[in-house]
């Protein structure tokens, strides 16, 4: 039988993101327990060495994130092929670890976990710490010739560098410009990903939510609509939104959502969890069906008697669907609506949620809950940042 793994790790990046993606890339199921921060201080005392990650692989404890990552690898071929792949796997990620001893110290100033001078910090430690590390990898590339740090294939030391360089990347643009062959090494290993949706945000903006939650970059390509007609037939199903990953195109909004929340951890921990965010959506696709007879009049988009489509399809369907959610929401008891953090369907419910509080207040007055629910949603640090920045439609 195969080991039960769970994760546990805080709800962010940071040191549980590599080992997730050897997960994913292992092809192996796991369970990523996300400890808010008002739970760890109880959880504290109950893992080894009072930090996190911790892996438990059949109940038992494994602390530390090289540690896990190494072992996880070992066992899925993501280690190295042979004994001496394995050692320059091991003698990459400790010059890593070397690097990022020094490299923290400018690091942790400008990400605000620490306070201090972040410009001193970047000449005395940012730079030297660059400089002195990616030439080394650089060798390495050109000397192993495949694209990847060792071997023919990718290792967990690509995915610990790669994620590394996006990190970078993305707060300090131009940072690694020196070194094009590592930003070259990091896009082979991370996918990339182009949203194509029209300039609004409707069936597009749960997706860019999911991904802002995730902390994923991508490119958000918006179609205005006298461009629609070249680029509809080039699309899988003549109609948009559509995410390329790598390329390669997905259609369907709750496809597109339900793909990137697995790849990021937010569309469920267990099997269970992941079943009962599906049947969420289903529900929700169903609801919808329905409740936009008359949105779609109220919001102009197509003709009517808004008052009529309000008594025929708007109330009814509003009160099928949200008694459903209140009754999820105080069963699961943890404020969001499955397992113990936000998922995408989370995001679904808040932003149809807001939409219809904007559009008709006091709609929902019938139902604090959701109303609750929406704002936990949205005060949630990533979403709340992108709300306020993203481009008004």
């Amino acid at each position: 039988a195969m080991p039960a793994y769970k994760l546990y790790y805080f709800p962010v990046r940071a040191l549980g993101e590599v080992l997730r993606q050897v997960f994913k890339l292992a092809e192996v199921e796991f369970e990523d327990i996300r400890v808010a921060g008002d739970q760890w201080t109880e959880f504290k005392d109950k893992t080894p060495f009072g930090q996190m990650p911790v892996l438990e692989v059949d109940g038992n404890p494994l602390p530390g994130s090289s540690v896990s990552q190494r072992f996880i690898s070992s066992s899925s071929g993501l280690a190295g092929k042979t004994p001496f792949e394995a050692a320059w796997v091991d003698a990459l990620a400790d010059q890593w670890k070397d690097f990022q001893n020094d490299f923290r110290n400018y690091w942790y100033l400008l990400m605000g976990y620490r306070e201090g001078d972040a410009e001193k910090a970047k000449t005395e430690h940012g730079i030297p710490a660059r400089d002195k590390f990616y030439p080394l990898i650089v060798k390495q590339l050109k000397d192993n010739g495949s694209g990847f740090l060792v071997g023919s294939s990718a290792t967990w030391v690509d995915l610990l560098l790669a994620d590394q360089t996006a990190a970078i990347s993305k707060e300090l643009p131009g940072f690694l410009d020196a070194y094009p062959e590592v930003s070259r090494e990091g896009k082979m290993i991370m996918p990339t990903y182009k949203l194509y949706y029209f300039n609004a945000r409707a069936l597009g903006e749960v997706i860019r939510q999911v991904f802002k939650l995730a902390e994923v970059d991508f490119e958000d390509v918006r179609i205005e609509r006298d461009d629609w007609e070249g680029i509809k037939d080039k699309t899988p199903f003549g109609q948009v939104p559509v995410l390329e990953v790598d390329d390669k195109p997905i259609p369907q909004s709750h496809a597109i959502a339900r793909f990137v929340a697995n790849q990021h951890g937010l569309a469920g921990h267990t099997n269970i969890e992941k079943a009962w965010v599906d049947a969420i959506a289903d529900q929700w696709k169903d609801y919808y069906g329905e409740f936009k007879k008359y949105w779609y009049v109220l919001m102009g988009y197509v003709e009517g008697d808004a008052e009529k489509a309000r008594i025929e399809h708007g109330i009814p369907a509003r009160d099928k669907f949200y008694p459903l959610i209140v009754k999820l929401l105080k069963a699961n008891g943890s404020g969001f609506l499955v397992g113990s953090s936000a998922t995408w369907v989370d995001l679904l419910l808040a932003d149809q949620t807001a939409a219809i509080r904007k559009e008709l207040p006091g709609f929902l007055d019938a139902y604090p809950e959701v109303l609750a629910h929406a704002d936990r949603i949205r005060s949630i640090p990533p979403i709340k940042k992108w709300i306020e920045e993203r481009p008004e439609t």
